[in-house]
């Protein structure tokens, strides 16, 4: 029994002994060092750690050196990235103790153990801390030398050099350092593209604080390229390549290209980082800063309290991050005018830099200077001078006297002195500056600084002004805010979005005004002097900014120079753009807000986003490559001449007359020009004016009503009257030439104002109540409406495309329309068939006026004809809607934006629908309306309406004006024909409330059409449409998915 039991024991021995050979070997130990790199690389560093230290303990065990040391540095590194400095030099001293101090031997890993002592002595931004850096660095080179490392290596071991000048503020020795390191760099391959990548990438930080964002952002987007185009930048690499380019753009005064890089790099930061990564706070810092410039408080506000969790004032770490936070959060207060906020704020931020940091450190010179930027705007000049004194004296001992920030400062302290009185100090300082060699050059090199600089300089000599009165003071002034708009608008021409040219033009706005100013000021005291030509280009400067963009880039491209492919591909990147652009900032479609308040579109926005970013990068690419090829494409997008007096006079008639009107601030402006003379003039105070505009625009876009009483009637007749002949009085002054046309450019709230309605002279009595003969301008003078001069007498483009007539009147009878809501429209499809008849053109009406038919028809019309619905959405203009045919329940909208990023070439386009010339006032812009995005497409002059539109009268305003323009009769003489005629014939006395006739006005060219009668050709389609219709149709079916329409 005790044999068998021994002989069992022995087999199963021996087969536990077999069983063992067959446990699963342990992962080599290379395989743990590389994944512990590649998480490293990846930038997931706490789970890089864990990995490290896994195979740093079968090192251990193995006593192999050089890889302990490779997973010594690597923990470091992540305690380093992980702002836990101490633990990173804790692990790096025992390194070098325990295998560098006293051995004969440099393993090459000890390099990098000696790197990362530098980075955090080099992160701490003393003087003291500075040389020990450079120390470890030094150290670091020499056992890379020792060891024969190859030259790229040794090139990003030397690039430590140019980090540890950047960060005490040595940006000259910096930026050669980094010059040395790309000289040295063999050609661009897959084996060094990520030295380079992160060559140019650090370069831009450096040139950023030189002042120099511009170049700035270019080295970060050809870091950024060469990682694409070799595919070395994952998810996070890529999120750090676009918070960094956000923040240069931020920086460059482009702060809506800097919302699309922020919202892009946070995708990817949520998306492939870890979520306790200090890389989300620094965007949600930025996409705050963005969002503060561009007027969304709320939001900012959001963004700010959630970067906040990321930084703990209880960690040493964390504290830089913590402080610059404040200051950030301080100045969205200061934007919006709440500089106690704001100053709390930046004290806090001071507490934790003079605990930290002291007062030896970058951190300390910030948080003064922008003390004294909320001082000043509280008005305690006395305090914000000592703040920027304090600012100056420690950036000069830290950045030397001729660092852009230094620069910065000087000019604030200027400003303050000018407000507190204290003239003759501020112009010493401006002495000062000019008189210096380097401080001029740091002006050229910067458009911000420059734009400060020139600002300043005007306003100081408007304010000596005020004490002697000498007109050459003001010519000074001119002079200054001259080249202050010219410097603005060239930066305006380098974005690519229309939130940071509107951000930019609020500048080129004020500085206008500024500028009409000092010109109404030398009128008074010289006329002969005031040159006309300098007040139309300020009047033309202050607004219409994207609208004037749009027309040169069609004349850029119209030049037969350039290649026709090449033409097709920048429209139908210049529409991608577009689409993706308004498709990520679309409101959200029901309940789809994401957690830190950005809208989404049903969780697609991330993907928005990230195409509308690469297609920017390839636009940017084309329009470089044309620019450099074709002097005309050059030429046309860096703007048209400003408009001239002498060009005005040459296009008037001889009973003309030309008046420009600018809504200021303060002041309305008045330009009048005929064929013999010109007048400038400062009018009266917009606050005197605005109560009568408002009570007559409220009788206007309000429908009368029909219960009022004889008195309310007689009431509302007299103060009619009263109300538009003192508006007249005042928008038109002198009598105009007999039976000339009236050309009138407007800006502000006059643009909602029809001049059609002005009365020439009192009427004979106010006790008739007799709408019909009242003596209204439009029967006197015909009234052709401009956006501005400028685009009155651009050239105009030749549209072989465009040819015929079409029209569009979806069925809105009772039954049809009872279920979307809308008021039924007895007359659309009737007006639409009669002009079609008229014009041998085709009409698409009832089932068939189809968003599909539109896309078909639009682009190759030479008179586009809409009778239909229209909502305006005052929130979000760009998404306001006209109405298509659709299911038998319900109607498609075709968007403001879809239209505004095509190319709809039509000579005449005719909105018979409610609200389409309304819209949202936009300053420095105008008003962005349903028409304004035809405008913006290519339409030369629209027909709209500014208020709600009646059916029956609209029909029988528009029929007859189409049958004046068959008659060959310029657009506004058709439109004053036909309103005459309605006032005549109109049977309803009620309807001959202006309400009811007032609100059809035209705008753009007033030509007779040259347009042969007939339907669009579709078998002369050029090859430049085909390419934008196949991606609108394809935009229109996601459009439709993603609303849940038809």
């Amino acid at each position: 029994m005790k044999t068998k039991i021994l002989s069992t024991l022995c087999v199963l021995a021996f087969l536990f002994g077999c069983l063992a050979d067959f446990r699963p070997a342990p992962p080599p130990h290379s395989d743990l060092l590389l994944q512990a790199d590649q998480l490293k690389e990846k930038q997931l560093f706490e789970s890089a750690l864990m990995s490290y230290r896994e195979a740093k303990t079968l090192y251990d065990s193995l006593g192999q050196t050089d890889k302990i040391l490779q997973c010594t540095a690597g923990m470091a590194h992540c305690w380093w990235a992980l702002h836990h400095s101490d633990s990173a030099v804790a692990l790096c001293r025992q390194a070098v103790a325990d295998h560098g101090a006293d051995t004969a031997e440099k393993p090459p890993a000890l390099a990098e153990i000696y790197t990362i002592l530098g980075n955090v002595h080099a992160d701490k931004r003393t003087a003291d801390d500075f040389y020990q850096a450079m120390t470890y660095y030094e150290k670091a080179v020499e056992i890379l030398e020792y060891n024969n490392a190859n030259t790229t290596d040794l090139v990003m071991a030397r690039e430590r050099f140019g980090i540890a000048n950047w960060l005490i503020g040595n940006y000259e020795e910096a930026r050669r350092w980094y010059s040395q390191c790309l000289r040295e760099m063999p050609p661009t391959d897959s084996s060094n593209a990520a030295i380079y990548a992160t060559l140019y990438s650090h370069l831009g930080n450096v040139l950023e604080d030189m002042g120099k964002v511009w170049e700035a952002a270019e080295s970060v987007q050809r870091a950024y390229a060469i990682s694409t185009d070799y595919n070395l930048a994952n998810g996070v690499a890529e999120a750090e390549f676009l918070n960094k380019l956000g923040r240069m753009q931020l920086k460059a005064g482009d702060p809506g290209q800097a919302l699309v890089s922020y919202e892009a790099a946070l995708y990817l930061q949520n998306k492939f980082g870890e979520k306790e990564q200090k890389l989300t706070a620094l965007i949600l810092s930025g996409l705050a800063d963005c969002q503060c410039l561009l007027g969304d408080d709320a939001k900012a506000l959001t963004n700010y309290s959630l970067a906040k969790d990321y930084w703990s004032e209880k960690v040493q770490d964390d504290l830089n991050g913590l402080q610059t936070l404040l200051r950030q959060m301080a100045n969205c207060h200061l934007r919006h005018n709440r500089p106690a906020t704001a100053a709390k704020l930046q004290q806090h931020a001071l507490d934790i830099v003079l605990k930290s940091f002291g007062k030896e450190s970058l951190a300390y010179l910030m948080v003064q200077e922008e003390l004294g930027r909320s001082r000043q705007q509280s008005g305690a000049y006395k305090a914000a001078t000592e703040h920027f004194r304090k600012a100056l004296a420690s950036g000069t001992q830290l950045l030397g006297p001729h660092h852009p920030r230094m620069l910065e400062i000087h000019l604030r302290l200027g400003e303050t002195q000018m407000m507190s009185g204290n003239l003759a100090g501020c112009g010493d300082l401006l002495n000062s500056i000019s008189e210096d060699p380097k401080l001029s050059a740091v002006i050229d090199h910067s458009i911000l600084l420059s734009l400060k600089y020139e600002q300043l300089l005007a306003d100081l000599s408007m304010a000596k002004f005020e004490l002697d009165k000498g007109p050459e003071k003001l010519w000074k002034a001119l002079a200054h805010y001259s080249r202050g708009i010219a410097l603005a608008q060239n930066t305006q021409r380098q974005f690519l979005n229309e939130e940071s040219e509107l951000h930019l033009q609020q500048t080129v706005k004020t500085l206008c005004e500024k500028a009409l100013e000092s010109c109404a000021a030398l009128q008074r005291i010289s006329p002969s002097e005031v040159s006309p030509d300098l007040v139309l280009s300020f009047m033309e400067a202050s607004s219409n900014v994207l609208l004037i963009g749009a027309n040169n880039s069609r004349l850029a491209l119209a030049d037969s120079s350039i290649p026709a492919d090449k033409k097709a591909q920048l429209t139908e990147l210049v529409q991608q753009c577009r689409y993706y652009y308004y498709r990520m900032n679309a409101p959200p479609n029901e309940n789809t807000i994401a957690a830190n308040g950005n809208y989404t579109s049903g969780g697609e926005e991330e993907e928005w986003q990230l195409s509308y970013f690469e297609a920017l990068r390839k636009l940017e690419a084309l329009k470089e490559e044309l620019a450099g090829k074709y002097p005309a494409f050059k030429n046309g997008t860096l703007g048209q001449s400003p408009p001239s007096a002498e060009a005005i006079r040459a296009s008037l008639g001889k009973e003309d007359c030309f008046i420009a009107l600018h809504e200021g601030k303060d002041y309305l402006y008045r330009f009048r020009c005929d064929r013999n003379s010109y007048t400038f003039e400062q009018l009266a105070p917009v606050s005197a004016y605005t109560s009568t505009l408002d009570s007559l625009l409220s009788m206007l876009y309000e429908e009368p009503r029909r219960w009022q009483s004889d008195r309310e009637k007689a009431y509302q007749y007299r103060q009619f009257c009263s109300q538009s002949q003192r508006l007249y009085r005042l928008l038109i002054g002198e009598p105009l030439g007999e039976g000339g046309k009236l050309v009138f450019a407007t800006s502000g709230k006059l643009n909602f104002l029809p001049p059609d309605i002005l009365l020439v002279q009192s009427p004979a009595t106010t006790t008739s109540l007799d709408w019909r003969s009242l003596p209204y301008l439009f029967k006197t003078h015909p009234v052709q409406q401009i956006e501005s001069p400028g685009l009155w007498l651009a050239p105009s483009i030749d549209q072989p495309e465009a040819a015929g007539y079409v029209g569009f009147a979806p069925d809105f009878t009772e039954g049809n329309s009872k279920n979307a809501g809308l008021t039924p429209l007895k007359n659309n499809v009737k007006e639409v068939e009669a002009v079609a008849e008229l014009w041998d053109g085709s009409a698409f009406t009832n089932r068939n006026a189809t968003i599909e038919n539109f896309w078909l028809s639009a682009g190759h019309s030479a008179i586009l004809h809409l009778a239909t619905h229209a909502s305006y959405n005052d929130n979000f203009p760009a998404n306001s809607k006209l109405y298509f045919a659709g299911t038998a329940e319900d109607f498609d909208q075709l968007p403001t934006w879809e239209i505004a990023r095509n190319h709809l070439p039509a000579s005449l386009l005719v909105l018979s629908a409610c609200n389409t010339g309304y819209g949202k006032l936009v300053s420095g812009d105008g008003v962005h309306s349903l028409s304004r995005a035809f405008r913006l497409a290519g339409a030369e002059a629209t027909l709209m309406s500014l208020w709600s539109e009646s059916d029956q009268s609209g029909n029988d305003l528009i029929v007859p004006f189409m049958k004046n323009l068959k008659e060959g009769m310029p657009k506004s003489e058709a439109l004053q024909k036909a309103k005459s005629e309605f006032l005549l014939s109109v049977q309803n006395d009620r309807m001959t409330h202006p309400h009811y006739w007032a609100n059809l006005v035209l705008t753009g060219n007033d030509n007779p059409l040259d347009v042969e009668p007939g339907q669009p050709s579709k078998a002369g389609i050029s090859p430049l449409w085909l390419l934008m219709l196949l991606p609108a149709l394809a935009i229109y079916a996601v459009w439709h998915r993603l609303t849940g329409s038809g």
